[in-house]
């Protein structure tokens, strides 16, 4: 269901109940919070709606957080070869004598702790506009997720979880010369 706007999204499947949001061209990115208020109220609202026609209630068996990050090509990198100098904590050591890196398509995954789960992260080359050589981005995925037991926190705990989690994470893997970049815009 996308909003009257069309810049958020609720989905809802068996199984599986997502609030995220759609970038527009002049839309500005309107972080966790906003997606988490979203996401609350969504759920809420299901969780009320179910309740009336007794069709059972919400249990929460899984929690997940995801950040599609794009770094625009022509900012802090031009061509793979700048990635290491980019993302030190993932490429640093990625060097091959006489050879100019030709693609770039990575996966890692990390046990977590305190609350169980697991923190997934790729990296690849896209585009963002298949016609246009000029929308090149280096696209990093964070997904952080876990399962919820009697024994987990609730959930609204383990969704912050997660958002710190990626949040730390990326900015453990990218270069300091990169947050500031990011952080002058």
């Amino acid at each position: 269901m996308k909003s009257a706007t069309e810049d958020r999204m609720l989905q809802v499947q068996d199984g599986w109940f997502v609030a995220n949001w759609m970038l527009k061209k002049q839309g500005a990115y309107p972080g966790f919070s906003e997606v988490k208020m979203q996401f609350d109220a969504g759920l809420s609202r299901f969780s009320a709606f179910l309740k009336t026609r007794a069709l059972g209630s919400v249990v929460p068996i899984l929690w997940e957080v995801s950040y599609i990050d794009h770094i625009r090509k022509g900012t802090v990198w031009n061509t793979l070869a700048d990635l290491p100098q980019v993302l030190p904590g993932l490429f640093a050591g990625a060097k091959c004598p006489g050879g100019t890196p030709e693609v770039v398509e990575g996966k890692w995954a990390w046990l977590l702790s305190p609350v169980p789960g697991r923190l997934q992260a790729s990296v690849q080359v896209a585009r963002t506009d298949l016609a246009s050589p000029e929308s090149e981005v280096l696209a990093v995925h964070t997904l952080v997720r876990g399962p919820i037991t009697d024994n987990s926190p609730s959930l609204d705990d383990c969704l912050n979880f997660g958002k710190r989690t990626a949040v730390e994470f990326f900015r453990g893997i990218v270069s300091e010369d990169a947050q500031k970049f990011w952080q002058a815009k």
